[in-house]
């Protein structure tokens, strides 16, 4: 209810705000041209479409409509036709895309490993720096999965919610265009959900369940 109350809050205002001045209670008149310039027309460079992609920049382009969210409509068809079209594409598309977020410089490690791009700096220094990284990351990721697992066990199932869509929610709009410093986002509750699992010892919890 608390979290309820807090949305619409911050909400409220702005759909106000948009009904006013445009006669719609729509939470942005931009949403189109995002969804074009930063999610489909990365997706179709990496399909090497490149038909979509001169179509798409063309629907960027056209000033057509005067009114703000009849070219949003128009612009979030456009660059959700394709997507929806190939949903197992987009999808590996987006996942791979998420990577510095989550890795950060770990990403460019991965991709010169697992697929040979060769770019990132072969100097010992810079390599001991991303492995300390990955390793301090895997650590969070997997006492914030543990810590996740804890409040489904004790049936705290508003913060295991928060835990678990929080990530998810950044993670997926940040798109094609993710870096670190969208993890900044979602790394208090990652810390929360980490802490809730170190906050006990694993033998206390063997020990919980014997007596």
């Amino acid at each position: 209810m608390a979290i309820a109350f807090v949305l619409a809050a911050v909400f409220a205002p702005w759909l106000a705000r948009n009904s006013r001045l445009f006669g719609h209670a729509s939470m942005s008149s931009q949403s189109g041209t995002t969804l074009v310039r930063y999610y489909a027309i990365p997706f179709a460079r990496h399909t090497s479409d490149r038909d979509l992609e001169r179509q798409l920049e063309a629907e960027l382009a056209s000033t057509e409509e005067a009114d703000e969210f009849a070219r949003s409509s128009r612009l979030t068809e456009a660059a959700l036709t394709p997507i929806t079209e190939q949903p197992t594409d987009y999808g590996l598309f987006h996942l791979r895309a998420s990577w510095p977020t989550l890795l950060g410089a770990g990403t460019r490690w991965l991709d010169d490993t697992l697929f040979g791009r060769r770019t990132t700096s072969r100097s010992t220094l810079a390599l001991a720096i991303i492995g300390v990284n990955l390793l301090l990351l895997a650590g969070l990721y997997t006492a914030a999965l543990l810590g996740l697992i804890e409040l489904l066990v004790k049936r705290r199932w508003v913060l295991a919610a928060l835990v678990a869509i929080t990530p998810i929610y950044y993670l997926s709009i940040s798109g094609p265009n993710s870096s670190a410093r969208y993890r900044l986002s979602f790394l208090p509750v990652l810390v929360f959900s980490a802490g809730v699992a170190l906050s006990k010892p694993p033998g206390s919890r063997r020990q919980e369940r014997l007596e």
